[in-house]
């Protein structure tokens, strides 16, 4: 019986090993790349920041490289998405597209209106090495994908205007207010990039760059559309079967109208 067994336990062993085998497999999996978003069509690539592009998802590892480049973060969800910038009417007189959507975004009345985005917000970075003094990125939630990135810089070391237009050829220009604002544009592949350099109260010139993922961002509005006229068909239809005739019958003289009293 005992010799029996001996020869049993070779199996045995080899079973162990090969649940042991399959335990480390498993955690080597859980232990690699995080769930990823859902996947969705890709579109026209455009303007990058740190490498983030049109196509570029947001995962736990792309916070942390953004964490090492511009310092901790504050991230938020569900927020207002206002494209607008400069000064109020900015867009109207030079971009009445973006405006048209930005209304569609945040309505004409004063609703605050609220969309399925996530936030990534990045401020004091004196000590970091970056001439950014904000930055802040906002995300499709769904997605995952960017919406808008919006980056103000101060600082006098390194020449914005000069690294875009190297980047992405000579753009268009506005000018506004007394001639000392302006805005340097760029159009790629349906998407915007806007530098605007107004002075501070002393004199020096403050940088904001603002660039504009059009086709997400039409992309969001017409999901939202589609979500919103499924819910309303929804309440109709529970409106329609509160009040269907096949739902049940009242029934006993409770609902037989008034009673008629003899004088």
């Amino acid at each position: 019986m005992k010799r029996g067994m001996d020869r049993d336990r070779p199996w045995v062993r080899r079973l162990g090993v090969i649940l042991l085998g399959l335990a480390c497999w498993a955690v080597l999996l859980s232990c690699g790349d995080e769930t990823q978003p859902p996947s969705s069509t890709d579109i026209p690539e455009s303007f990058t920041f740190f490498d983030i592009g049109a196509n570029t998802r947001l995962t736990d590892r792309l916070r942390s490289t953004l964490r090492d480049k511009l310092g901790r973060d504050s991230i938020s969800g569900r927020n207002v998405l206002n494209l607008a910038i400069n000064y109020n009417g900015f867009l109207e007189a030079h971009f009445p597209a973006i405006a048209s959507l930005n209304r569609r975004l945040n309505g004409s009345a004063n609703i605050r209106v609220e969309h399925d985005t996530v936030t990534l917000m990045y401020r004091h970075m004196k000590r970091q090495n970056t001439p950014f003094d904000f930055v802040e990125l906002i995300f499709d939630g769904q997605t995952r994908k960017p919406l808008v990135i919006r980056i103000r810089s101060d600082r006098e070391e390194g020449d914005i205007l000069e690294t875009l237009q190297r980047r992405y050829q000579s753009p268009r220009s506005i000018t506004w207010g007394d001639g000392g604002s302006h805005a340097y544009y760029w159009e790629k592949n349906g998407d915007l990039l806007i530098l605007s350099v107004t002075p501070n109260p002393v004199g020096r010139p403050v940088y904001h760059i603002s660039m504009y993922y059009l086709n997400s961002i039409r992309a969001l509005i017409q999901r939202e559309k589609e979500a919103g006229m499924e819910e309303r068909q929804e309440e109709e239809s529970a409106v329609k079967d509160a009040f269907s005739r096949s739902g049940p019958r009242p029934a006993g003289p409770c609902f037989a109208g008034p009673t008629a009293h003899r004088a």
